[in-house]
């Protein structure tokens, strides 16, 4: 699927559907930084992305891809209790405990443990915690 595509079925499924007259009121978009890069032809894969998100006044942001930090700030919010994990996610119960350190990066999930899934909640809870950080806008 190209980008083009996928961004239209991300619009068609997540955006564009409407529940008692308004539509979803989308904070961010997130994609890999590497998504950014510029290869040459003067058109990232961003800004295929951002030309399908844009009627929509929406726009992809660089997700960190600090995975140690990443990895720590849900251990850190875990214990504190910042982020609980309900009891109907007993795959994600499971998962978590089950995770190996990589003993060549220290902090980090060796990648053969850490699922795509998991680096995908690790990033949710890692940028989702930044917006809520993030200094707010006090112009009007």
């Amino acid at each position: 699927m190209c980008s083009y595509e996928f961004a239209r079925e991300v619009v068609e499924r997540f955006v564009a559907p409407q529940f008692q007259g308004n539509r979803r009121r989308i904070v961010a978009v997130y994609l890999d930084p590497s998504n950014f890069k510029n290869i040459g032809d003067g058109h990232t894969i961003a800004d295929q992305i951002n030309e399908v998100l844009e009627p929509y006044d929406l726009g992809v942001i660089a997700a960190s891809n600090d995975r140690p930090g990443g990895w720590q700030l849900m251990y850190k919010m875990l214990g504190t209790g910042e982020w609980q994990i309900a009891n109907n996610c007993p795959l994600l119960i499971e998962a978590i405990p089950s995770r190996m350190h990589d003993e060549k990066k220290p902090g980090d999930v060796l990648k053969v443990q850490a699922t795509p899934w998991m680096t995908w909640l690790m990033t949710c809870v890692t940028e989702f915690t930044r917006l809520l950080l993030r200094p707010k806008d006090h112009a009007n």
